[in-house]
């Protein structure tokens, strides 16, 4: 028997993946102008409200930069890093 392909859906919770979720380019008219600033070798924010596809634009913007061949983009989650005591008296890892 052939096995199916899953089928996509509308993902409410965590990144959006191509191919198994519904979803809108992510870079959809800010590409151009982050590729303009990674270019000038500037920095930028993304600052955005919960759940608004912020990892998804991240996760995109880094495959399609290594997919260029120019650069090499790595994405990382820092979420756990935290300075300063915690409720225990020691430090965060």
């Amino acid at each position: 028997m052939l096995k199916s392909k899953p089928k996509r859906f509308f993902n409410v919770a965590g990144p959006c993946v191509p191919g198994k979720h519904y979803m809108l380019d992510p870079l959809r008219g800010i590409g151009g102008e982050l590729m303009n600033l990674i270019d000038d070798e500037q920095y930028f924010v993304l600052h955005a409200a919960r759940q608004s596809g912020k990892t998804t634009l991240l996760k995109q913007l880094t495959r399609d930069i290594n997919a260029g061949g120019e650069y090499r983009a790595m994405y990382s989650r820092w979420r756990r890093c935290r300075s300063g005591p915690s409720r225990s008296g020691g430090f965060r890892r």
